[in-house]
């Protein structure tokens, strides 16, 4: 059973209203440091960097789906990053309650 939820976030002042083209990006967390952006894989220490240059050019909108062997710390690194680059991030999990710790 997947649960979805949505979590909606004021990440930066007034990223709500940017005249940036909006832009959707998967992302897929695994039972590994590697991370699944748009089906690419990138090592999480990658990860930040990517969505840093994806979020100058783009109002992102992340779509995330975390596998139940995933890792609590690349969960909170992923979540961090796409907090501060996103303007809203719809999570897909089979375990929910990890996302929320």
């Amino acid at each position: 059973m997947i649960i979805t939820f949505v979590a909606f976030g004021c990440n930066r002042a007034g990223q709500g209203f940017t005249n940036k083209p909006g832009k959707q990006i998967t992302v897929e967390l695994t039972g590994s440091n590697v991370i699944l952006l748009d089906g690419k894989e990138i090592h999480v220490s990658y990860f930040e960097t990517q969505i840093e240059e994806m979020a100058a050019e783009s109002e992102l909108k992340a779509d995330v789906t975390i596998h139940p062997d995933a890792d609590i710390e690349v969960i909170r690194a992923m979540q961090q990053v796409l907090r501060r680059h996103s303007s809203d991030i719809v999570y897909d999990s089979e375990n929910s309650d990890r996302v929320n710790e």
